[in-house]
């Protein structure tokens, strides 16, 4: 039997997931709701975790998950901390379970797609969703560039320039790209990934608390947490409601106490003018989007239609900004909702080679900045924190370079590799805003001193593969055993203890001595010096000593364990 061919759209308000079959994309409908359509919600129920349209409307239920993936924040649950991470695998898992028992066959590899604009950290824990659901996430495809792949196979002889609007329940995606023939070519990719459909509720969330009171200010409508639930969902509501009528009413009884209803009609005009701070930021973003796609040589006047994807385009007022800001026809053809889940399923049939990736290509870009920190000088004035572009924002994926450093002087015995992520492609330092420590480190240790008094240069080969994966090796030319190889990998075993999106797991080999060495190096080397107090030399030796018995063992998991804490109690001294 063979393996079925999926594609899944893990979104912040819904989940889609997709079945290659008999030459299309098809839509595994949840037998609950009867629609394709998945909340992305889960509550408790009776002891049991619920998900998708049941969760809704109940009081214990959990929102936007999305938002905190790869945050490495703690969500409280039903009395247990959790990361976002282990409660979106229950997502995953409904999806797949409701795809199994569709098709009557076991379900094992999949697409999962994932905005534009996802830091790294969360990239990495979107495979690690996967591993928690028990699946192999073969690849990760940007939303917009899946939606574009949705639009493509239905357009294989289309010539021109498209631009895709994704504004989903969370984020806001914009990408210009060049479709010829079956080759989609992404020039760039822009947008804002804490911007969605979700602010647009809590927006009038305020204007309709604001309103009540108004004619009711000695109500107290903190205290009733059901209440304020309902309000967020009336708020949805009358977002949707709003997108087809010009007005429309809403009612909570006994919103403000006993006999104090919540009873307005609001109409698309109070409406536009409430959500008026995301209209602007919206403006902001396709500005930003229109200036890099000017610097790749794709003008505004050459873009031939806007491709509106994610619930929140269908918005009467967003369609207008939309239009008025790229001055070009809109493209309503394919679902909303279902075009990024149809392009991830469109991707898995490429990798599992049901399409000819002849016919059908996509060249994607990275839609951020990657680079390395590093000491620097500017008029005289030492600057500790610069940060050292490997990537530039928009490069084709797959990428790699190589870049030489240098160390500071002479005697330096040791250097750290830290990478970061800069959505700006502007940073000059990694303290600049919106600059992330993406949690990619390694060390060379035990440097001798260079003999003709130069210091020792450091060279950095990079690499970022189209699923988001990077490789990263820094060594020491005039050195023959100094050098580190560092892959992102995604981690095993994953539970409550373990799973910590902020510890990302990095083999590092020190010349021909062997995985993990340069750590056991340094921890002994700690432990026969009086680094630290007493506390953290104890823990330290009992992780150690736990650590080489693993190794000896070859018990991976322990390994795996046990490691991350060693990294975890060097970082302390």
């Amino acid at each position: 039997m063979s393996n079925p061919i999926i594609g899944i759209d893990l979104g912040t308000s819904t989940s889609e997931i997709f079945v290659f079959k008999d030459g299309k994309q098809m839509p595994i409908n949840d037998p609950e709701s009867d629609s394709s359509v998945v909340p992305s919600i889960i509550a408790m129920q009776n002891s049991e975790i619920i998900v998708g349209s049941q969760a809704k409307g109940l009081l214990n239920s959990l929102h936007e998950l999305k938002r905190k993936r790869g945050t490495g924040e703690k969500i409280r649950f039903e009395n247990q901390e959790f990361f976002a991470e282990e409660l979106e695998a229950h997502i995953l898992k409904k999806l797949v379970k409701n795809a199994e028992d569709y098709l009557g066959e076991k379900i094992s590899d999949v697409v999962v797609t994932v905005p534009a604009n996802f830091a790294e950290p969360a990239r990495k824990a979107t495979y690690n969703i996967g591993k928690l659901a028990g699946l192999n996430v073969l690849g990760l495809i940007n939303e917009p560039t899946a939606a574009a792949l949705a639009f493509g196979i239905r357009n294989l002889s289309s010539n021109e320039n498209i631009a895709v609007f994704d504004f989903g329940g969370g984020t806001l995606d914009i990408s210009v790209l060049e479709m010829m023939g079956g080759f989609l070519d992404v020039k760039i990719s822009s947008g804002n990934p804490k911007l969605g459909g979700k602010d647009i509720d809590e927006l009038i969330v305020e204007y309709l608390k604001k309103k009540f009171l108004s004619g009711n200010p000695n109500s107290n409508i903190l205290n009733n947490q059901q209440n304020l639930l309902n309000l967020k969902l009336k708020a949805e509501e009358l977002k949707k409601k709003l997108s087809m009528v010009t007005s429309s009413d809403v009612y909570i009884p006994n919103f403000g106490g006993a006999g104090k209803d919540l009873e307005l009609t609001i109409t698309r005009n109070e409406f536009n003018n409430a959500i008026k701070p995301v209209l602007d930021e919206i403006r902001v973003c396709i500005r930003d989007a229109l200036k890099k796609a000017n610097d790749k040589g794709v003008t505004q006047k050459d873009i031939s239609r806007v491709l509106l994807v994610g619930g929140s385009s269908r918005i009467p007022v967003i369609q207008e900004v939309v239009m008025q800001e790229f001055g070009t026809a809109l493209d309503k053809s394919i679902s909303p909702d279902l075009a990024v889940g149809i392009g991830a399923c469109i991707q898995s049939a490429i990798l599992n080679g049901a399409i000819n990736p002849d016919e059908l290509m996509i060249m994607d870009v990275s839609p951020f900045s990657l680079g390395v920190e590093c000491l620097g000088i500017r008029n005289g004035v030492i600057i500790p924190t610069e940060y050292s572009s490997l990537m530039p924002i928009n490069s084709p994926m797959p990428y790699s370079v190589t870049n030489t450093y240098s160390l500071l002087h002479e005697e330096q015995n040791a250097v750290v590799i830290k990478l970061f992520q800069d959505p700006t492609g502007i940073a000059t330092v990694t303290d600049d805003e919106g600059v992330i420590y993406t949690g990619i480190e390694g060390i060379i240790e035990n440097i001798p001193k260079s003999d003709n008094g130069i210091p020792h240069p450091v060279k950095i080969d990079f690499s970022y593969d189209n699923n988001g994966l990077i490789t990263l090796k820094a060594t020491i030319p005039t050195l023959n055993n100094k050098e580190i190889y560092i892959e992102q990998k995604i981690t095993e075993g994953l539970n409550l203890q373990e799973n910590n999106p902020k510890s990302v797991k990095i083999p590092i080999s020190n010349g021909s001595h062997g995985e993990y060495t340069i750590y056991v190096e340094r921890a002994e080397k700690i432990l026969n010096s009086n680094e630290g107090d007493e506390y953290q030399r104890d823990d330290l030796a009992n992780t150690l000593e736990r650590f080489k018995k693993a190794w000896n063992d070859s018990d991976n998991s322990k390994i795996i364990r046990y490691s991350d804490r060693l990294i975890e109690l060097l970082a302390d001294f």
